[in-house]
């Protein structure tokens, strides 16, 4: 078999190949750059200092080992990590305690090291095709299915008492036993499955097939349980440059994306990215749900997912953080897809409703409440009063003319009070302390119940609660009474697409804006409808 270094490699110091037969040609190559220098743990390994010249030259770096299969890369050694950490931690958080998880492929062992990492694991099935390419890993990229460091597991991560690996083509392992019509017994569904397989854009029979077999996809939305996640590497993430997503070397990625919207079982889909896995251009990741729930730990904050590898990973030999990369701040930079998946999205034809609200209109005015400074206000407050007077009610009136579809009180509404029904939740249950210390609490809750809203992102359990002067706006019965409304209308089909990176993007803007909905004239009451976030 003859070797060709990939072209990364042209200008470097030193290139070693190693070839092996499988079912697939497979090639490792290890490659150093002229341009490369000492990573961290070579300044460690080294005792390299401040001044040492071998800090800029390649001569202690530690070469990069590339594992290509049938010429396409697979893994890079440096950045692995990396990359397996933003394949399985996002989706295993998205679930409440991950028992039974399938992988699909990963032959090299790493995606499987980090889904052994997590406590609530009961067992970890992996199908993969080449039983030789899980050899040669273990022989030449030992350090991707090393887990002897972490407490409780084995020391190579294939041989662990969890891990069940299989050497099956996955399509048919799922098809016989989850399809619609089985022929093999099945096992318990599974509540995570992986699939880290050839990226979508890659041209081959298998990518092809993979991506765009609804029996397959079928078979996988099957075997999971109620509240299961998917999660799946579908390759280079999107930019603003690439044509309609049907069109290009992505249309297999879109037909994947269509065949699960269509989907009954699905009930979310999440798209997210990482610039830091080591291939030439961020690599991107669709997280799919079967229960809407999973938002709600999705779009958890940074402390709450903190605090959850705190509590459901697995403690390390050495007392060092198990996890390298992933953590509470970089799943807070999962949560809001990239402006590249937005473009892309609404270059669908036709073009996705939603899409029209990319953007506030910058030709509409804005039209705001000043406390302190009457004559910049477009608005004034009258305050009606019983006969021991205690205000009763409020009313807003217009001081100036306010066209349809202008922001009103925009900057108030942005202030908006963001918290969680756990957040309630926990207020309520302090109410029941008993005593008078408990009802500031009470008043609080009870503000809540008057201006707080839903988000509308099913499943997130955010809710808003206005804090500016929106709260002194009458609020109305009827929708036709009022003149002022949420400033994205409800989606012409009455729900919100499974699928969209618009709405996921601009959730809080969707969720708080306000304009006005007919032209209101100066003296004129706004007055707003009772059910206007509903």
């Amino acid at each position: 078999m003859k070797l060709t270094a990939p072209t990364m490699c042209t200008s470097s110091l030193q290139v070693y190949s190693r070839a092996f037969r499988s079912p697939k040609t497979c090639c490792l190559v290890c490659c150093l750059q002229i341009t490369d220098t000492p990573t961290y743990e070579d300044v460690q390994k080294y005792n390299l200092t401040p001044g040492d010249p071998r800090l800029s030259s390649p001569e202690l770096a530690t070469p990069d080992r590339l594992l290509f299969l049938d010429g396409t890369i697979q893994s890079m050694s440096l950045s692995e990590n990396v990359y397996h950490e933003a394949l399985v931690h996002p989706a295993m958080f998205a679930h409440p305690a991950p028992k039974q998880v399938a992988i699909l492929g990963g032959g090299e062992g790493a995606t499987l090291r980090e889904v052994l990492k997590h406590k609530t694991l009961e067992r970890a099935t992996m199908i993969e095709l080449d039983a030789e390419l899980v050899q040669i890993s273990r022989k030449f990229l030992p350090k991707m299915s090393n887990c002897s460091n972490f407490i409780g597991r084995s020391e190579n991560c294939f041989d662990d008492e969890l891990a069940n690996v299989q050497y099956f083509d996955a399509r048919a392992w799922f098809v016989d036993r989850f399809g619609d019509a089985p022929t093999i017994e099945a096992p318990p569904k599974f509540d995570v499955i992986f699939i880290d397989a050839l990226d979508s854009e890659d041209e081959t029979a298998i990518a092809d097939h993979l991506y765009s077999d609804g029996h397959f996809i079928n078979s996988l939305l099957n075997s999971l349980t109620d509240d299961g996640v998917l999660n799946i590497q579908v390759g280079t993430a999107a930019t603003i440059d690439d044509p309609r997503a049907d069109m290009g070397i992505y249309k297999n990625r879109e037909m994947l994306f269509n065949l699960l919207e269509s989907s009954e079982d699905v009930a979310a889909m999440l798209i997210y990215e990482d610039p830091h896995c080591g291939f030439l251009e961020p690599h991107s990741f669709l997280l799919v749900c079967k229960s809407v729930t999973c938002r709600s730990r999705w779009y958890a904050r940074s402390d709450q997912v903190d605090y959850e590898i705190y509590d459901r990973i697995v403690r390390t030999h050495n007392k060092v953080r198990a996890l390298t990369y992933f953590d509470g701040t970089t799943q807070r930079s999962y949560q809001w897809p990239k402006k590249g998946w937005e473009t892309v999205y609404c270059r669908r034809e036709p073009m996705p409703f939603e899409c029209a609200y990319r953007t506030m209109n910058m030709q509409a005015e804005l039209h705001d409440f000043d406390l302190e400074n009457e004559e910049n206000s477009s608005f004034r407050v009258e305050t009606h009063k019983n006969e021991s007077g205690k205000i009763i009610s409020t009313k807003v009136y217009a001081t100036t003319s306010i066209p349809r579809g202008s922001f009103v009180m925009p900057a108030h509404l942005a202030s908006s009070l963001q918290v969680t029904t756990r957040n309630l939740e926990g207020l309520k249950k302090n109410t029941e302390v008993g005593g008078g210390r408990v009802a500031v609490i009470q008043d609080l809750l009870g503000f809540f119940e008057s201006y707080a809203h839903e988000s509308a992102a099913d499943g997130s359990a955010q809710h808003y609660v206005e804090l500016g002067g929106s709260v002194l706006i009458r609020r109305v019965d009827g929708r036709e009474e009022a003149n002022v409304d949420k400033w994205v209308p409800n989606h012409p089909s009455g729900i919100r697409p499974k699928y969209s990176p618009v709405y996921e993007r601009n959730r809080v803007s969707f969720d708080v804006f306000m304009v006005a909905t007919e032209d209101i004239e100066e003296g004129e009451e706004v007055v707003m409808y009772r059910g206007t976030w509903q």
